[in-house]
Order: structure tokens, then sequence, then C-alpha cells
């Protein structure tokens, strides 16, 4: 009798247990069900670089060492003032062409201090390398600072990836190209032209599923301070990405650039600003001036633009 008991209560506590088991993973499924039906869509894979512009592109004939001089003192504009600038280009800058070709093909130029020299390489008007010697500290020793190939590299890379579907596309932080400087239109700006050969001439036109999200395009940049010098309405960046019209309502905002002579920082405003007092600072004594005026008085200023 007793052994009867003890069978029906094991039999009754096992067919609890299976109950309380069927309960739970009745639960289990519903709740796996319910985050499979809430799962979101799949997202995009991306690439991103940024900081990938070239060096200096120069008319590359030695009959053209004038035109090549004179973008040389618009460079130096950037960190000094006018006058200074084409002072110290034609007097310490050398301009060295192939004696057989009649071709630029290095540059010796002063660097940030007395005592570094900045050697430049060319190729084709293009400077392949650039590489900085102490000639005080350390005479004959040289760094390289800078390699186009690497530049090249890197392009072709995140072109691959997303030719061969590991990214969808391709966001770029800033500084493209060199500058705005050179070309008679944005079209014909020679880094402008690299960029298209190098990247965008070899990205595949957006799939659906990108265009159903809304992407237009396979690459997405940001302004760097390298599109916007000699360049502020960024002509050659809306050149280039014709669609962006999130980028091209900025085409004529306002802009605030502080500049010392290691860097320049870049703000754009979404208004005018009115300053009582402008301090500019330089080579040379601190001017200041009153900037209580029409907006067109002031606008444009720079350290290498000279001082009104």
């Amino acid at each position: 009798m007793k052994h009867a008991k003890s069978t029906a209560k094991v039999c009754s506590l096992l067919l609890a247990f299976v109950a309380v088991l069927a309960v739970v993973a009745g639960r289990a499924a519903t709740a796996e069900k319910s985050t499979a039906e809430k799962k979101p869509a799949p997202g995009f894979s991306f690439a991103v670089y940024g900081d990938s512009r070239s060096m200096m592109y120069l008319p590359g004939n030695s009959d053209q060492k004038e035109e090549a001089t004179k973008l040389l003192v618009d460079m130096f504009d950037l960190v000094l003032p006018e006058k200074v600038s084409e002072e110290v280009v034609r007097k310490d800058v050398k301009l060295i062409y192939d004696p057989a070709t009649g071709k630029l093909v290095q540059i010796v130029m002063p660097f940030m201090t007395r005592s570094e020299v900045m050697t430049l390489t060319l190729d084709q008007g293009w400077v392949t390398e650039a590489s900085v010697e102490d000639v005080k500290r350390l005479p004959g020793v040289r760094r390289t600072m800078f390699r186009l190939d690497g530049g090249e590299w890197v392009a072709r890379e995140v072109v691959k990836a997303v030719q061969s579907g590991r990214a969808k596309f391709i966001l770029n932080t800033g500084d493209m190209v060199w500058w705005g400087k050179q070309g008679r239109t944005p079209s014909e700006n020679p880094y402008w032209k690299l960029v298209y050969e190098d990247v965008l001439k070899q990205l595949p036109a957006p799939d659906g599923q990108m265009r159903a999200a809304g992407l237009s395009g396979r690459i997405y940049p940001a302004v760097g301070n390298h599109e916007v010098w000699d360049d502020s309405d960024v002509q050659g960046l809306l050149s280039a990405f014709p669609l962006f019209e999130t980028v091209r309502r900025f085409r004529q905002a306002t802009h605030l650039q502080v500049r010392s002579r290691r860097c320049s920082l870049h703000l754009p405003l979404d208004r005018q600003i009115r300053l009582s007092l402008t301090i500019v600072m330089g080579c040379h004594p601190a001017r200041v001036r009153s900037t209580d005026e029409r907006v067109e008085a002031v606008a444009g200023w720079s350290q290498g633009s000279g001082y009104p």
C-alpha cells in the first residue's frame, strides 16, 4: 500500500514537472517569436577614411616656373603675410628642373623652424614624396612625411570594399583635396579630377536596397578645411557631388575661420555675427580694427590677404 502511494506521488511530481516545462517552453517560444517579429531590418556595412588628400600639383615645365612660383606664394600666404610670403618664396625656395627634360623634379624650401628644410619630389607636376631634415640637429637624416602612393593605396582599398560588396558605401571625414585654388572652374580643378579618377569613377551606382533607404550615392564626405581653402562656398565639393542637397543648403552659410601658425579652425555658422573688435595676430605686432561696418567689408579676411 505504501509502495503504491509512493509510486503515485512520484508520478504526480513528474507530471507537474512536465507541465511546468511545457508552460515555460511555450512562453519562451512566444517571446522568441515576438522578438523575431520586432527584429529590425539588417543595416549597412560601410568603409570610413579621411585626410586622403594629395599635396600640391604644380605646372611642371621649366617655362612655367613663374606660374609655379606664384602658386607657392599663395600656399605660404596661408601662414605668412602676403609680402613676407613672396619674399620668402623668391629668396629661399628652390625649384629644380631636370636639364634633359625641362620637367620640375624637386623643390627645396624652409619648414617650421630655421634649421628645418623640406624636400619635395615631383613627377608630372604632382608631389610624390615630402621629407624634412633638421640640418643643424640631425644633418643628413630625412623624415618622410608624405607619400602620394599611400593615399592612392587607401583609395584603392575602400573602392575595392564597395565593389566586392563588403561595404555598401563610404564615409570620408574630410580633406579629400589640397585646396580649391587651381583650375578655371571647380570641374577643372586638378585635385577634384584626381578624386574623380581614383574614387568616384570606380564606384557602382547605388543598388535598390540603398535607394529604398534614401541613400543616393556611394560616398558621403564631410567638409574639411582643405575643401574650403580658396573655395569658401565649396563649389568644388558640390561639383563632385551634385546630388547632395543637404550639403548644398550650406552654400550661402556664414563661416568663422580662426587661424594660427600651425592650424586653422573652420566653423560653419547658422547666422551672421558681428564682432565689436578684431585682433589679427601674425608675425608682426597685433593690429586691432573695429568690425562695426558692412559684412562685405570684413568678409574673407585672412592672415595672408593683407590688412585693410
